[in-house]
């Protein structure tokens, strides 16, 4: 975390994904679209709408960044603020990612399956895979764009789907069964999630999906060639 001053008062400046909430990304995000300048609008409506988005992302007072440059040679000017802040809406190059293989939430520590982890190394992954979560994840990929920012958020649904905690099974522990209904229910909880995790279970998911129907596919042409 970042940290800068506004009239000597100090506030924090996300430095990472690590440092935003998928509450905060969801709020931000759809404000970015729903408010975004259009041509027509003044440099002043501009200016206003940057002040807004600041405020909003960053839980700063608007009478606070009022008071603020708006360019500075420091980089804490309001159309720097602003520019800096709108690339954390971007999704993040796969290439540079490191994924997030578990986590503790509320005392509670939820874990990426074992044979998760080795299932891009699998001659076929789609065996790591039951129907149900194959199903229930190919959904959400699909229908991404559209569940994005609706009231069962797209994005924490793909990490309920891939984080499970464990359970007590006789005299041993083992990761939770998939259960779908279960997803659900810690789609809520989840939203407290940073970023950086969320996108761990989104690029998973999607590699994991894309190798499997590759895999599927090969093995479906070599049993018709039999």
């Amino acid at each position: 975390m970042y940290y800068f001053f506004i009239e000597k008062k100090k506030y924090k400046l996300p430095q990472s994904l690590k440092d935003i909430k998928l509450c905060k990304y969801k709020q931000v995000s759809e404000f970015y679209e729903l408010h975004q300048p259009k041509e027509t609008d003044t440099e002043r409506d501009v200016i206003s709408y940057y002040i807004d988005f600041i405020s909003l992302f960053l839980d700063i007072p608007k009478d606070e960044l009022k008071k603020v440059k708006i360019t500075s040679d420091e980089g804490f000017g309001i159309t720097e603020l602003y520019s800096y802040l709108l690339k954390f809406l971007d999704v993040p190059n796969f290439d540079e990612f490191e994924p997030v293989l578990e986590f503790t939430l509320d005392g509670t520590k939820y874990y990426c399956l074992e044979e998760n982890l080795k299932v891009l190394d699998s001659q076929k992954p789609i065996e790591n895979l039951t129907f149900e979560q194959y199903e229930d994840s190919v959904t959400i990929l699909q229908n991404f764009d559209t569940l994005k920012y609706k009231e069962q958020d797209a994005l924490s649904l793909l990490a309920g789907v891939l984080f499970r905690p464990k359970v007590k099974k006789w005299f041993r522990t083992k990761i939770e069964e998939y259960n779908s209904d279960k997803v659900k229910e810690r789609a809520e909880l989840f939203q407290q999630l940073d970023m950086h995790k969320i996108f761990s279970a989104y690029f998973f998911l999607i590699e994991r999906i894309n190798t499997s129907i590759k895999h599927l596919s090969h093995y479906s042409q070599g049993a018709k060639a039999k």
